[in-house]
């Protein structure tokens, strides 16, 4: 199957309540044996008039040695503690779908296809 258009990156701005911004960014990459992966770089801001800063993926140097609790707020990642993990995955997995219309979906429309799919699957 061959493509005449793939897409290779996606970018997602997600405002968020307290005025600032995230923005994840996704692209597709090619590694040994032309083997297809997906990298995923954040960015964040205070508000629309700063510059993106990007954030790290490490997390905490200590994070093995913190509670649960102490993990959950200061050990993660700032790229973690800046968008959540399914924020990512829903990005991640539209670029290798190679179609930006999932991400416009609301969670209520997203459980209906699920089901629909889910039975559409099934054994008969």
């Amino acid at each position: 199957m061959h493509i005449e258009n793939p897409i290779t990156k996606i970018t997602q701005i997600l405002d968020r309540p307290d005025g600032s911004q995230a923005r994840i960014v996704a692209q597709v990459f090619f590694g040994a044996g032309l083997h297809r992966s997906v990298g995923v770089y954040v960015h964040r801001r205070d508000n629309p008039d700063s510059p993106w800063q990007l954030c790290s993926d490490q997390p905490h140097p200590d994070w093995k040695q913190m509670s649960v609790e102490d993990y959950k707020t200061r050990g993660r990642s700032e790229m973690l503690r800046t968008v959540t993990t399914g924020e990512i995955l829903k990005l991640s997995h539209a670029l290798l779908q190679g179609s930006v219309a999932s991400l416009n979906e609301g969670s209520e429309n997203e459980e209906a296809d699920a089901e629909t799919e889910e039975a559409a699957d099934a054994p008969r």
